[in-house]
């Protein structure tokens, strides 16, 4: 039986993302999308992708409802599969009071504290 390369069906793989601007736009550009689409290449892969809140993409992946999410770190998912290699990395300013400062162990001193994150 030979199948002509024009009737093979596409591999659908289902994704689910938060909207994060310049990385997985609504439009389906941004960083994210442009390595999805080296990885997955039309016409031999389907991305199918549905936009939703965060915490709503990793429950719908935790529980086997979609193939991929995008924007996690780990230990975000339950279990998991992650990239091997580092797909971008995060720089963070954090203030502090001179007290916290004094006594700063670590992000886990921030457990039980009121946060805020200021996006420029």
């Amino acid at each position: 039986l030979v199948i002509p390369r024009g009737y093979a069906k596409a591999i659908s793989v289902s994704v689910v993302t938060d909207v994060w601007l310049g990385f997985s736009n609504e439009d389906q550009t941004g960083y994210y999308f442009e390595i999805l689409k080296r990885v997955f290449p039309a016409p031999q892969w389907q991305l199918n992708v549905s936009f939703m809140p965060f915490a709503r993409t990793l429950y719908i992946v935790d529980h086997q409802k979609a193939d991929m999410v995008l924007s996690v770190y780990q230990g975000d998912l339950q279990d998991g599969l992650y990239s091997a290699q580092i797909v971008e990395l995060d720089t963070v300013d954090v203030a502090l009071t001179p007290e916290m400062a004094k006594n700063w162990t670590g992000v886990n001193d921030l457990k039980n504290k009121k946060v805020q994150a200021i996006q420029s």
